[in-house]
């Protein structure tokens, strides 16, 4: 089930450094590389704070998780943050309220905010996910004698 509403965190050249690993070690763990992807989520995640939109409560800043997973690395919105992912995407008067469901909500639109999506590809543009993959994955190698 999913956590929330999120985003994928993509490292250009990290299937050539994965090849480089299996080439030392062809048993490599699955999961052994969930450290490298969530430190580049992290990364990721630090960068989006500072453009989280901050309201009355304050809950949507609270409520940005990151996350390494097998094959990659995730930044999303908790989902007890029920206007996460409208204050993300936006909202136009007349859409559904849940996606294929029925009914719709009132006549107000709501300008998307990406902060999210501004995030990755500042990370992912400047190549700081390719260093920090690069130097967890130096750990990991060192950590389980690859």
């Amino acid at each position: 089930m999913a956590k929330g509403f999120g985003f994928d965190v993509l490292i250009d050249g990290a299937e050539q450094e994965i090849a480089r690993l299996h080439k030392f070690n062809q048993s490599l763990k699955r999961g052994a590389l969930k450290p490298a992807y969530k430190a580049v989520a992290e990364a990721v995640k630090a960068r989006a704070l500072p453009l989280v939109p901050v309201g009355e409560t304050r809950k949507l800043r609270g409520g940005l998780k990151a996350t390494g997973l097998t094959k990659r690395g995730k930044v999303y919105i908790k989902r007890s943050i029920k206007y996460g992912r409208v204050i993300h995407q936006g909202y136009r008067a007349g859409w559904p309220v849940n996606p294929g469901g029925s009914g719709t909500r009132g006549s107000g639109s709501v300008k998307g905010n990406p902060f999210i999506l501004r995030a990755r590809n500042r990370v992912e543009s400047d190549g700081t996910s390719y260093r920090i993959f690069v130097n967890e994955v130096q750990k990991i190698k060192k950590t389980h004698g690859y």
